[in-house]
């Protein structure tokens, strides 16, 4: 029951970040929207090995747009991993695909 619980409470942070994408990410980031992998498959696909493309088919939140107050640059994105609660493994897990996502 526990495990339930939990992994509701998970969805449910997960799902208020993305919904609330712009409002998180607004003071950093100029039109802000969370996007599916999906969006970026083929890409993802190309560049890593099977392995690394599935670890990062888990990334919970991914959120694109352009600096703020940086007219010139391009288009960023902003890897989230989100949990209710963080541990050690959490940090590692959010360093490693964040990189695979550079």
């Amino acid at each position: 029951m526990q495990d339930i619980l939990g992994d509701l409470q998970q969805r449910s942070l997960e799902g208020a970040y993305r919904d609330k994408a712009y409002a998180d990410s607004g003071p950093i980031l100029r039109r802000a929207q969370a996007i599916s992998l999906r969006d970026l498959e083929d890409t993802l696909e190309r560049g890593l090995f099977r392995g690394e493309f599935v670890d990062v088919l888990w990334q919970d939140v991914l959120i694109k747009g352009r600096p703020r107050g940086r007219a010139e640059a391009t288009e960023v994105f902003l890897a989230l991993e989100v949990s209710v609660v963080v541990a050690g493994t959490d940090v590692q897990r959010a360093g490693r695909r964040a990189a695979l996502l550079r």
